[in-house]
């Protein structure tokens, strides 16, 4: 694998223990963002990914990508410096998890990894980019709940079988929910993965379901609709 090219800039993902995948894109292209969003924070930003996808829905906010594994935040550097938003990135070589930081953030945003330690990847790499034994989605949560501004979100994508332990998770922490996805690999199929931005301020709920593709295998008007930005195939 090499260069993934989007519309707006290209990944290079090669040298990533994580590439370029579906869910990473449809987070990134579904999370929302706050109309005056001045600070994101992606974390376990691999190659970049979403981290560009921010860049790319904004018009000046700084965005923070923040990734333990030296080789991707390397190759995250590079992705970025070869964007039009090298001014508006930072990418930072760092444990998330121990990483002791005073500063609030509008959205925070990540893939994390979440693979049970029975399906660990022989590949060490991998296996800390993917089942990362500190960085998952409840910790995620725990982490980011007293690092957001006052309207601020977290949005991350995790598997569906974690919906309960998500939404525990989340009522200790004291934070509520703003939007839910399931999403489903193919219409009339149960969800596979569940996209969540979660809040401190108290609003109304949103929740939907979103396919990928219908029954004939095709990629359904939602999934399109959602991604069209991004992906320099559906020109």
């Amino acid at each position: 694998m090499g260069t993934f090219r989007f519309r707006q800039f290209d990944i290079e993902h090669s040298a990533s223990a994580m590439k370029v995948g579906t869910d990473g894109v449809l987070l990134g292209a579904w999370a929302e963002i706050p109309h005056q969003a001045q600070s994101i924070l992606d974390v376990g930003t691999g190659s970049g990914l979403i981290a560009l996808m921010m860049a790319q829905r904004t018009l000046s906010a700084k965005i923070a990508a923040i990734e333990i594994d030296s080789t991707a935040a390397n190759e995250a550097v590079d992705n970025v410096h070869r964007s039009p938003w090298a001014d508006r990135i930072e990418v930072i070589c760092e444990d998330f998890i121990s990483a002791c930081s005073d500063t609030k953030y509008d959205l925070i945003v990540s893939n994390p990894p979440f693979f049970t330690e029975e399906l660990r990847s022989p590949d060490s790499r991998r296996a800390l980019a993917r089942h990362g034994g500190t960085l998952n989605p409840l910790n995620l949560i725990r982490k980011t709940s007293d690092m957001l501004t006052p309207d601020g979100s977290v949005a991350f994508i995790a598997p569906s079988s974690l919906d309960d332990e998500v939404s525990f998770t989340a009522s200790l922490c004291r934070l509520n929910l703003m939007r839910q996805t399931h999403v489903c690999t193919r219409q009339g199929k149960q969800p596979s993965r569940t996209l969540w931005q979660l809040t401190p301020s108290d609003v109304a709920a949103q929740r939907d379901t979103i396919s990928i593709r219908d029954t004939a295998n095709q990629y359904t008007g939602q999934y399109l609709n959602l991604v069209n930005d991004f992906y320099l195939w559906l020109k």
